[in-house]
């Protein structure tokens, strides 16, 4: 009896717990983009060496799709991207196609609009540019925005959201706490897991 009662103590606690560790994850929701530090698209913050005027520090990222609701192959995708504050700029080179945005190196913004000369297919994890961040002075984190992405799937248009829920909520963070989702979990959700 003592041993199933700590058994069942445990298992409460680890279920109390539960939900905060799955608040704290990217949300990888339908038809979502986001700026990632990894390939896999799981590391949405980062630290980096402290930059100075003199030493800049560039941190790269990555610009993924996730759960692309339609399939086919990807001919034109455009998006933008920016960073927060006054500490770094931001550049983007699409991993395939040609980018024909107007963009100026050195700025916090930066646009996509991709065109494809060789469709590729939709997969689960879609990485459509690699995101290079160069920080220029220390004072606080750097915020990373996703201002939507809109792409044309085999003649069908879709549009992502950014993974944070909204544009104006960072989807990743240098030098910062983790950015968390705003997307609700629910009780059914959580216990899915476990099924």
């Amino acid at each position: 009896m003592k041993m199933t009662l700590h058994a069942a103590l445990a298992t409460a606690l680890a279920l109390a717990f539960l939900p905060a560790a799955l608040f704290a994850q990217p949300d990888p929701g339908p038809n979502s983009v986001g700026i990632y530090f990894d390939q896999a698209a799981t590391e949405i913050a980062t630290p980096s060496a402290a930059p100075t005027p003199e030493h800049p520090v560039e941190v790269r990222a990555w610009l993924i799709a996730r759960h692309v609701s339609l399939a086919g192959l990807i001919s034109y995708w455009e998006g933008d991207i920016r960073t927060s504050g006054a500490y770094g700029n931001i550049v983007g080179m699409a991993t395939a196609g040609q980018n024909i945005a107007d963009n100026m190196m050195g700025e916090q913004h930066w646009s996509f609009r991709v065109w494809v000369s060789t469709p590729f297919p939709v997969t689960d994890t879609l990485i459509l540019a690699n995101v290079y961040v160069g920080l220029y002075e220390s004072g606080g984190p750097t915020w990373l925005y996703v201002e939507g992405l809109n792409m044309s799937v085999s003649g069908s248009g879709v549009s992502l959201s950014p993974a944070s829920g909204s544009a104006s909520s960072p989807v990743a963070v240098i030098n910062g706490a983790t950015p968390v989702a705003e997307q609700p979990t629910t009780w059914g959700q959580v216990k899915s897991i476990f099924r």
